[in-house]
């Protein structure tokens, strides 16, 4: 069955981590684990207390399988051979049955101490480590997408470990006929705005940088682009595109995706959404 609802974890933040390099502190990374599925957020240099406030999105199928654990591994990144891990956090399944099972809009900011190898991890100040996250859950049919950080990942549509959550409003109506005509009707597709996009641009040195957003739409052979907002991660467009329909109803999804403008060379995707032709057709 298709998902319906999907599940965003945003990792907050670990604080009292122990001293993990000789002549440093801590590199923490933290990983997401839901359903067979990891997800990691970037690696925070020489810090004991981290804030990552990163989030993640993983779809809820619309049936009875157990979802299983959620688990957040604490790890300490490593420049040269594998990372050493830290401890974990840990929501079991019997609570993930709870929180797969609520509405969306609802949330829930969790803060658990971490544990290896069934021992409570002390921190560099010996208090108690610990990981702060959100959970909510979300409609899909509000379009969210997964943006992908990780252009090949995306390309190649394996699912990111890097992955934000970024919206994408798109607005379609009929456009206003005599309902008494007969044959196709037309539909208005307007893009409202894009929200939380990622950072795709470096800036000089490499420091700064936003992205230069525009989107590009499919629906049976047909594409249109949006205008192209340069330097921002939320733009809006309100721009109104017509669809022409055939008789017999819409035949095709509506794909749009959000491309990143470059002065030279090719736009680099940002991420996509698809709008079945049933909801086109609503």
């Amino acid at each position: 069955m298709a998902a319906v609802k999907a599940l965003q974890v945003t990792v907050v933040g670990a604080r009292h981590l122990p001293k993990m390099d000789t002549f440093g502190k801590c590199d923490p990374i933290v990983t997401v684990t839901f359903q067979g599925v990891e997800k990691e957020t970037k690696a925070i240099k020489k810090v004991y207390d981290a804030t990552f406030d990163e989030v993640f999105a993983f779809e809820l199928e619309g049936d009875d399988r157990p979802p299983g654990d959620l688990v957040l591994r604490v790890w300490d990144w490593e420049l040269v051979g594998k990372r050493k891990p830290i401890g974990e956090v840990r929501l079991h399944e019997g609570r993930m049955v709870s929180v797969c099972a609520e509405a969306p809009g609802w949330t829930a900011e969790e803060e658990l101490t971490v544990t290896h190898e069934g021992k409570i991890v002390k921190g560099h100040d010996s208090q108690q480590c610990s990981v702060s996250f959100k959970l909510e859950i979300l409609d899909r049919h509000v379009l969210k997408l997964t943006a992908e950080e990780s252009k090949e990942a995306f390309k190649a549509k394996q699912q990111s470990s890097k992955a934000l959550l970024a919206d994408v409003v798109v607005s379609a109506t009929p456009v206003d006929v005599d309902p008494d005509a007969a044959g196709a009707r037309d539909l208005n597709i307007t893009v409202v705005n894009a929200r939380h996009l990622p950072r795709m641009d470096r800036g000089f040195l490499g420091i700064g940088g936003k992205v230069d957003p525009f989107c590009v739409l499919h629906v049976g052979g047909t594409s249109w682009e949006t205008s192209v907002k340069k330097g921002t991660f939320s733009p809006d467009y309100d721009e109104t595109f017509t669809m022409p329909t055939v008789v017999g109803g819409i035949e095709s999804p509506l794909i749009v995706k959000v491309m990143d403008w470059n002065a030279m060379g090719d736009a680099d995707i940002v991420g996509e959404v698809v709008v079945s032709r049933e909801r086109l057709g609503e």
